[in-house]
């Protein structure tokens, strides 16, 4: 519901203020005040509570990318200092934000048909989303410094902004040549070792099939050895019969008669 409220307030901000206004005019006039500004203070709050989503995979001890919590923490230091600082392109990156952001959860909630699909699109809509804030950060430069008109961002604020869009585009364009460009294993693998494991965690399955592939060939051999020793003490006490028969002594062949009995019984 929020991107649905706040994106037609951003949207004619946008298309009634020139670009030079947009991306260096005033914030208090483009997103300080009515609908969008309260939309873009909730925005800005609403960065603390993603920081949930990053402590719930660390407490349920799930594989944690670079990517997942270097985003969350660099937006939420990025959109603080911008909203403190009044930077005057945050509307940009507001609204493309919302709009992402409508379409990942709502493929995360479950409920979208052909979620399967989508995947790669919100994949592509993220790198498209990092490269218009590159592009955005680029003609604040040109303005600012080409110019040389004034603009209400400061020198702080675009580094750690451009710095920031430029990291997340090569990051997510990694994601995705990982995620869907790579090949992946092979599902022999996989059925051998039972259900399909969570990202990183192939290999901590794979070593706990060894340790007891290993366990159940040290029993075998344990076995096997214990039979050996049960076959010799036996042929030992044949030998030993045999030797007293031929020496005369008459009771050592219902002895050697009984043993092999039992043996056969």
């Amino acid at each position: 519901m929020t991107p649905c409220v706040h994106l037609p307030s951003a949207e004619a901000a946008l298309h009634t203020l020139a670009i030079c206004s947009q991306l260096c005019g005033s914030a208090e006039i483009s997103y300080g005040s009515g609908a969008t500004g309260l939309w873009v203070c909730l925005f800005v709050f609403s960065k603390v509570p993603e920081l949930f989503d990053t402590a719930f995979i660390v407490l349920r001890k799930k594989p944690l990318i670079f990517l997942h919590w270097y985003h969350h923490v660099t937006v939420l230091l990025n959109c603080w200092d911008s909203y403190a600082s009044r930077s005057a392109p945050g509307l940009w990156f507001l609204s493309i934000n919302y709009s992402v952001h409508a379409i990942m959860y709502a493929y995360f909630s479950g409920y979208l048909p052909f979620r399967k699909y989508l995947a790669p699109v919100i994949t592509t809509m993220q790198i498209s989303q990092m490269a218009i804030g590159v592009m955005v950060t680029s003609r604040v430069y040109y303005i600012k410094f080409f110019l040389e008109q004034p603009c209400s961002m400061t020198d702080v604020s675009w580094l750690g902004t451009v710095l920031m869009y430029s990291s997340y585009l090569v990051l997510f364009v990694m994601f995705a040549v990982h995620r869907y460009c790579m090949p992946r294993a092979p599902r022999s693998k996989s059925k051998a070792l039972g259900p399909a494991p969570a990202q990183g965690a192939w290999t901590v399955s794979a070593s706990g099939a060894l340790a007891a592939d290993s366990a159940a060939k040290a029993a075998t051999q344990a076995s096997a050895l214990e039979n050996d020793q049960s076959a010799q003490e036996m042929s030992a006490s044949d030998s030993e019969g045999e030797q007293s028969s031929e020496g005369g002594d008459s009771p050592a062949r219902p002895v050697r008669r009984r043993s092999r009995r039992l043996s056969r019984k």
